[in-house]
Order: C-alpha cells, then structure tokens, then sequence
C-alpha cells in the first residue's frame, strides 16, 4: 500500500508556473492510496481544487485549513482510497508563529484498521521542540494502533532519532538521506514518514522525476500489507 507525503507549494512549481492540474497529474501517475498534502492554498480561487485531487486518489478526505476563513482557506489536506473511520484536528500553534495543524485519522484498510498522522511543522526549533511533544502525546495515546506519520517536518535529525523522539523505540522512519527540498537540486529531507510498528515499513524513495510540480518533491512509502494484516485484532 502506497503512502504518499508532498508538499505542493500552493500549486506553483519550481518553474514559477501555477498549475493545479499539474499535481493532480502527478498523483495519478504516482498511485497513492493514502496522500497527505502540504501548502494546499484556495485563498484566491473559487474552485474547490481538493475534490479534484480527491477524485484522483480516492473518495475520502480530511481537511486541515490553518488560514483563511470558508472555502477560501489555507492548510493541508489528508486523501484516501480507504473510508475514514474517525478523524481529529489537533492544533500545533506556537505562540504567534504561523498557523500549524495535525490531522489524526483512522482508517478502514480492509481486514483492520491503521492511524495516520499528516502535519507540516515549524520552521524554528523552539516551534518544532513544542510540536513533538504533542504529537507525542497524541501517539501515546493509543499507543497499540499501527501508525503512520507524514509530513514536512522541516527537520533534518537522523531517522532513528527523529522516529524514536516522536513515536518510541519500535518506529521506524524513512532515511535522511532521501532528500526532497528543494526540488531542482535536492539538499534537505524535510519531508518524512514515520512508521510504528517499524516492520509495517517496506519501502520509500524520494520521487526525483517531479523536480518541476512544486518546490518539494513527493515522497513515496510502501507499507507491508502482510505484515499489518498479521497482527492480531489486539495488537489493532
């Protein structure tokens, strides 16, 4: 099963051009079944661009705005194939700094059930120190589903470090060497997704093709689906 975190840039590329249609074109071809959205941006536009992506990636979603009031609003959004079970919106906000947000959902994959975080922190230290700690707590919560954490980070600690601070000893996160920002010449791995229990993780590459549909590149992670169907109904 394909996860899928991206950043989108408000729909402009690395070439300056805005162009909607151009990301919905990436997330076709890519194939996600679960894909969380950065930077989405309907302040200036009357069209509802989040049910076009839906339509690309699947019937299900979860809005995030951080900014903008109505349907014109800035923030990040959560697509699935899969049916949303139960969803929360958690507000990372430190002090006056930008409007931060983390989505909480559960999902219905078929035989059980799996928890995916998608966030887009922020950008001092300090913010991100205050971020962790809640999703943290969020994580702890219900500590036995198998999650998945998506997100721009803006984070460059190691992936062990970085798993075992936000979701414990048994996380496993995809590599900082996968480098996704900025995408013309990639240098930081902003973008990471987090997996506990560790082994749920298969796979995950930077998609180094999309260097011109936003200023980040997509980052791609592949579940294994036998070894989530082979915990038992308790461990879910």
């Amino acid at each position: 099963m394909k996860f899928l975190n991206w950043n989108v840039h408000g729909f402009v590329g690395g070439d300056g051009v805005y162009d909607p249609a151009r990301i919905a074109d990436v997330l076709g071809k890519l194939g996600p079944a679960v894909a969380a959205l950065q930077e989405i941006d309907l302040r200036q536009t009357d069209i509802d661009l989040v049910a076009q992506l839906n339509a690309v990636v699947g019937p299900h979603c979860v809005r995030a705005p951080a900014m903008g009031s109505g349907e014109h609003w800035y923030g990040q959004v959560l697509l699935s194939r899969y049916p949303v079970v139960r969803y929360k919106i958690h507000d990372l906000t430190f002090n006056d700094a930008e409007p931060r947000r983390l989505i909480d959902a559960v999902l219905d994959v078929g035989e059980t059930m799996v928890r995916v975080l998608a966030t887009h922190l922020g950008l001092t230290r300090r913010e991100r120190a205050y971020q962790f700690d809640i999703i943290r707590s969020v994580v702890n919560a219900d500590p036995r589903m198998p999650t998945v954490l998506m997100g721009d980070m803006n984070e460059w600690l190691p992936a062990p470090r970085l798993a075992r601070r936000l979701m414990g000893a048994d996380a496993q996160g995809t590599s900082p060497m996968m480098r996704t920002f900025p995408a013309k010449l990639p240098m930081f791995p902003l973008d990471r997704v987090i997996v506990r229990p560790g082994a749920l993780l298969h796979s995950a590459h930077a998609v180094t093709r999309e260097r011109q549909s936003s200023d980040h590149l997509p980052l791609l992670a592949q579940l294994n689906m036998d070894a989530l169907h082979a915990m038992s109904p308790g461990d879910v």
